[in-house]
């Protein structure tokens, strides 16, 4: 993918999706080797003039560089979510007020001069294993018979919509197995649509699969087997009338197995035969310890059956982020959370859940989380929580003494974007 990227390099007024910019190769101009990078809608060039772009961050030092990558192809527009591939060489920028995608290399640290408009807003998107692709799932996206909503599948090398999936009220997409396979999430029609992206663009229907019974699906945990995720049943949370649950799916026949039980679920992490999922039971109360009334639940799931579920008391609010840190605790962020401002406890929606002590720990910062990236080889996390980025120690469960940056702007996502050195 890389030579292939490398091969459409044009000219810098090119429409191309990947540009060069000339003909000098540019070698990471920041002269940062280990980068994570920052949404940031409204970085200041000037007195009153502010641009999207992406601030990179020196992920061993913490440090801001002063080398943005700019998005002029976005204008003015808000900038939002961002996803990177998995061989780390491009990342995915979305703009939630203009429904566009603006594509960077991050060889070069340059984005495209061109930009992909999506039919409407989308909430759920990634960048394919194999790089070739972005797809998106949007839920008002008309087609040309039946109920709006579609996943949209978008050509990197070319920076075009190059399919259209209909998949009726469909609001989360997520790969799954070895990038082989697609799930696309209706929850108001308790559907999961199992998607063969290798047969978009032939003969038969790529739509392999419907599954349905579902009460509000909303995404899958993968764990130690790729062709078994387990489908996130929302439930109550939802505006379901049932109980939470994790389904297995097992993809080589597209069967579901036996309903796991859990207090919530909109989000999950897997590590080996264990699933980490989080959520907020609309009936769950805070215990003693917090001056929140309302609490969420990160449950703790042996998928192999040979243990109880296990369950710790985490922030509420709805549960989107979820990531494993260096030294194997599990950070779990949410919005719209109770939050504490008093002389004796600080309470935002960011927390940090111990496997070995079966307890989690609320970081003290107030504030909805929308970014969280866990930084390989050090035991630091950083978080976008409350529009600020946050760096925090995950053996103290503190904020990293004098490695704060305050960073001018609207900031929103965080994404590592090199291996660790």
């Amino acid at each position: 993918m890389r030579k292939l990227a490398l091969g459409l390099c044009l000219l810098a007024m090119s429409a191309t999706w990947l540009s060069c910019y000339g003909s000098k190769n540019y070698q990471n101009p920041s002269k940062v080797q280990f980068r994570a990078v920052i949404s940031n809608s409204l970085h200041p060039v000037t007195s009153g003039v502010h641009v999207p772009a992406l601030e990179i961050m020196d992920a061993t030092l913490d440090k801001l560089s002063f080398s943005p990558i700019g998005l002029s192809g976005l204008g003015s527009q808000t900038l939002g979510r961002l996803d990177v591939s998995s061989n780390k060489l491009l990342t995915l920028a979305y703009s939630p007020s203009g429904h566009m995608f603006a594509l960077v290399d991050n060889t070069n640290e340059q984005a495209s001069s061109s930009t992909v408009t999506l039919p409407d807003a989308t909430e759920s998107f990634f960048l394919a294993n194999n790089t070739s692709h972005a797809y998106a799932a949007v839920p008002n996206a008309t087609v040309s018979s039946g109920p709006p909503g579609a996943v949209i599948q978008v050509s990197v090398s070319s920076g075009t919509i190059s399919a259209t999936i209909p998949v009726p009220n469909v609001r989360f997409v997520q790969e799954v197995s070895r990038g082989d396979k697609i799930l696309a999430f209706s929850p108001d029609s308790g559907v999961v649509t199992v998607i063969d992206p290798g047969k978009i663009g032939a003969s038969s229907d790529p739509r392999i699969a419907q599954l349905g019974g579902f009460q509000h699906p909303v995404g899958a945990g993968l764990a130690a087997d790729p062709s078994m995720p387990v489908i996130l049943d929302c439930g109550a949370e939802c505006g379901g009338s049932g109980a939470a649950a994790v389904v297995p799916l097992d993809l080589s026949t597209n069967t579901l197995g036996t309903p796991i039980p859990v207090p919530a679920a909109t989000v999950a992490v897997g590590v080996g035969n264990t699933l980490y999922v989080a959520g907020t039971n609309p009936a769950t109360v805070c215990s003693s310890g917090t001056a929140a009334t309302s609490c969420g639940t990160l449950t703790v799931v042996d998928l192999t059956g040979a243990k109880a579920p296990v369950s710790a008391e985490i922030p509420d609010g709805y549960h989107d982020k979820i990531a494993i840190t260096n030294d194997g605790q599990v950070a779990i962020g949410s919005h719209g959370c109770t939050e504490i401002t008093t002389a004796t406890e600080t309470r935002g929606c960011l927390a940090l859940f111990n496997p070995a002590t079966n307890k989690a720990v609320v970081l003290p910062s107030n504030g909805d989380v929308t970014g969280i990236a866990p930084i390989p080889g050090r035991n630091v996390l950083y978080a976008i929580q409350g529009g600020t980025f946050l760096v925090y120690d995950t053996t103290t469960d503190k904020l990293l003494p004098n490695h704060q940056t305050t960073i001018v702007g609207e900031l929103v996502d965080v994404k590592v974007i090199d291996n660790a050195p």
